[in-house]
């Protein structure tokens, strides 16, 4: 019992997730994963908590960081579930498949009502409108960093407030010597 918390930390890759005993020992153990690392087409609807189960409802509650696997309009919803059971979220990466990101509306509302997102990533989109991101970081005041595929951004210094980093959202682009504490 000592190392299950230590075992069940991060989950990656959804191959073995369809495995009868993989399943029963997630309903015991699923509150202690703290990383979800979704791959391509992973099926998350076994990670969601149902609450039909009395008392066995500890699928991924507890998730800090969840990597998503491709969005279609098939999965949104259940993207948009496992995003609302983890509230705690800090870290988020998404990808959306060939649709616009206007067509996961849900999911992006799912998005937006995270208050303890820190990071949220856009690796592999081809299609995010300007529109769905300025919809979520006016609900993510606790937003810090942006990624594009491997770009990053950030909306706040990491040691002050801001307000000398960041112009509204985005970090500013001037190259102005700045005066440090050593």
């Amino acid at each position: 019992s000592l190392w299950l918390p230590i075992i069940w930390h991060t989950i990656n890759n959804g191959r073995q997730w369809r495995r009868e005993d993989f399943l029963q020992a997630l309903v015991r153990h699923g509150n202690l994963i703290r990383i979800l690392q979704c791959s391509r087409y992973d099926d998350i609807s076994l990670l969601i908590s149902d609450p039909t189960l009395n008392g066995n409802d500890h699928q991924c509650r507890n998730l800090v960081t969840l990597v998503m696997p491709k969005t279609t309009l098939a999965n949104q919803s259940d993207q948009a579930k496992i995003i609302r059971q983890n509230p705690g979220l800090r870290d988020l990466s998404l990808a959306f498949h060939d649709d616009p990101s206007s067509d996961y509306s849900d999911l992006i509302r799912a998005v937006r009502d995270l208050r303890m997102l820190r990071r949220l990533a856009f690796d592999k989109n081809e299609t995010l409108q300007v529109e769905t991101l300025e919809f979520i970081m006016q609900g993510c005041a606790s937003l810090e960093e942006l990624s594009f595929k491997g770009v990053y951004f950030f909306l706040k210094h990491p040691f002050s407030t801001g307000d000398a980093f960041a112009s509204k959202w985005l970090a500013t682009s001037k190259t102005e010597e700045q005066t440090a504490p050593a």
